[in-house]
């Protein structure tokens, strides 16, 4: 029995081990070239009015202590999602 649990703590030891190695961080040569999937609309004190470079999609982003990047999309009246445009309507 102590030679199994010898074991099992050896190997969960070795798999630790092989698993520590760091992730790589892509550098831009510039800030101008640093790629993000949203852009923020309107900032509040616990949530940001977002939307996705590639679809438009408006999102509300929570920015709270305990949820903090939950994201929800927002909807149009007739339920489809909203997109945002250069002059958005309703002030979002």
């Amino acid at each position: 029995m102590k030679k199994i649990i010898l074991l099992l703590l050896v190997a969960i030891f070795i798999f630790g081990c092989s698993s520590c190695g760091e992730g790589e961080y892509i550098k831009p040569d510039s800030p101008d070239e640093v790629q993000t999937y949203f852009t923020i609309i309107y900032k509040a004190t616990n949530y940001n009015i977002i939307y996705d470079n590639d679809t438009g999609v408006i999102y509300w982003m929570s920015k709270g202590v305990y949820n903090i990047g939950n994201l929800f999309p927002l909807y149009n009246a007739d339920g489809s999602l909203k997109i945002y445009t250069s002059r958005p309507e309703h002030g979002v």
